[in-house]
């Protein structure tokens, strides 16, 4: 479970705040979410038990029940990874380090994604995820209850 308040950024780990393919969500409904992701079950070996979503949602919200809809947002990917973090904790400190410094936002986040876990959550305010198909661009989707944001994930894979 992490900690989100009322404005969210999803983007690559690796990026600085402000990269042009990061999405910012306003008017969250602040709380704790639960994070989670879906695995690709396509028996093709190039595709089978990779990421297909990455989601967070309002601890206490029924999950079937969510309306979701895409935003405009074209969140980039040049890691291999995304996440979705609250932005008031990652805003001076997305970006910063190498993949192997432990120190740092994105070497903590490499840390979340190797090839047996695939995702995790981040010092309890971020999840971060391997990006189904690797580097590419990725739709963003929310979903609502009145007019405040309760769901957010990412879509890497459409499965048929």
């Amino acid at each position: 479970m992490i900690k989100l308040g009322k404005k969210v950024l999803v983007s690559d780990p690796s990026y600085e705040k402000g990269t042009w393919c990061t999405g910012i969500v306003e008017n969250v409904k602040e709380g704790n979410y639960i994070t989670e992701v879906v695995y690709c079950k396509d028996p093709h070996p190039f595709f089978y038990n990779r990421v297909v979503e990455l989601k967070a949602i309002l601890e206490g919200v029924d999950k079937e029940s969510l309306n979701w809809e895409i935003t405009e947002a074209d969140i980039g990917v040049d890691s291999g990874q995304c996440g979705i973090y609250d932005y008031e904790a990652v805003k001076d400190i997305i970006g910063t380090g190498e993949p192997d410094e432990k120190d740092t936002f994105y070497g903590q986040a490499c840390q979340c994604t190797d090839a047996i876990e695939q995702y995790k959550e981040l010092n309890g305010y971020g999840v971060v995820s391997r990006s189904g198909i690797g580097d590419g661009n990725y739709d963003l989707y929310i979903a609502k209850q009145g007019d405040q944001v309760v769901g957010i994930k990412v879509v890497y894979i459409v499965e048929e």
